[in-house]
């Protein structure tokens, strides 16, 4: 059964801060901040897509990913907390699961020192454990996936990237010695597609501006 969710994600934060005329993340040539044209190509599936979700009246088929399999975006601010992150080191079993001999997954170049963590922030509580933060004032963010806070106040994650919000928005494969068949979270990408969480962001702000409450709503 196809099942169809909206990760709508909002920033969370205790800094007290004037948001008025926030930039939009990356830079306005990044292929995220382009405005979809007049005459989209539509995907040859659309019409079966929207069939489905017609068949669906309960809304079981249909849902936002609001505190469940989501990634919580947390604001930073020169008064949160800094943390270092250590490296999250695989059992004889996963290495069997991820087909590979690596001791670890990846950190990017730059993360696992002096992370902002603000002190409320709580990575997605499923097992995928994503996180990211985000600092408007220096435009730097944090992505991370399988992050754990020990019982001796230590951190680790499983991945992780430190990556500026003034870019063009893209990992590139040159920029990772990937081996053939290997994942990319070998390297420090979050996302298996290697792609920013900051990047599929609807914050809250956007979607009052834009209606979107409204339209799902309705």
């Amino acid at each position: 059964m196809t099942r169809y969710l909206i990760l709508l994600m909002f920033l969370l934060t205790s800094c007290a801060e004037d948001r008025t005329g926030t930039k939009r993340f990356f830079s306005d040539t990044s292929f995220w901040n382009q405005p979809i044209g007049e005459h989209p190509e539509i995907d040859p599936e659309s019409d079966r897509f929207i069939s489905l979700l017609k068949q669906e009246p309960t809304g079981n088929n249909f849902g936002i990913n609001a505190t469940r399999w989501t990634i919580p975006v947390y604001e930073a601010c020169k008064t949160t907390p800094r943390v270092d992150i250590g490296y999250y080191y695989l059992s004889d079993r996963e290495k069997e699961h991820w087909h590979t001999s690596r001791e670890r997954f990846g950190h990017g170049p730059g993360f696992g020192k002096n992370v902002p963590m603000p002190p409320e922030a709580t990575p997605d509580p499923e097992e995928d454990a994503h996180l990211a933060v985000v600092d408007r004032e220096n435009r730097i963010a944090w992505d991370m996936w399988g992050l754990q806070k020990h019982e001796d106040g230590s951190w680790t994650s499983n991945t992780g990237m430190k990556y500026p919000l003034d870019g063009d928005g893209v990992f590139r494969t040159e920029d990772f010695n990937i081996l053939d068949g290997e994942s990319v979270h070998f390297h420090g990408p979050s996302r298996a597609a290697g792609m920013f969480f900051t990047g599929r962001r609807v914050g809250g702000e956007e979607a009052v501006k834009i209606g979107l409450a409204d339209v799902l709503a309705g």
